[in-house]
């Protein structure tokens, strides 16, 4: 597209268009970043849950050898699980035996 032509295009809009319309696609503008915001975090959440449930028989074994749940949150974390403290507080209610059982 030919510059000018998108400079006289977003002139026409700014004079075209009242203030208040603007306010209005500001307000949809922010609410569809705050839709996508919201998206992306249920999907690391999504990706965190799942990493963690693979690690599901490490975390029992750690909490079998009388790590807790701090230690064990501090570890998933240092190895780049930053969003894994709710899914792994959820695999540390798991019972030892149970996540050894598991596989």
């Amino acid at each position: 597209m030919n510059f000018r032509l998108l400079v006289r295009l977003i002139a026409a809009f700014s004079t075209i268009v009242p203030r208040a319309e603007r306010a209005r696609w500001r307000e949809e503008w922010l609410g569809l970043r705050a839709a996508v915001l919201l998206l992306c975090s249920a999907g690391v959440y999504a990706m965190m849950s799942f990493t963690v449930a693979q690690r599901r028989k490490e975390i029992g074994i750690r909490a079998a050898l009388g790590g807790s749940l701090p230690i064990v949150a501090v570890f998933m974390m240092l190895i780049g699980l930053l969003a894994a403290l709710g899914p792994a507080r959820l695999a540390f209610r798991v019972h030892p035996t149970e996540a050894l059982r598991q596989e």
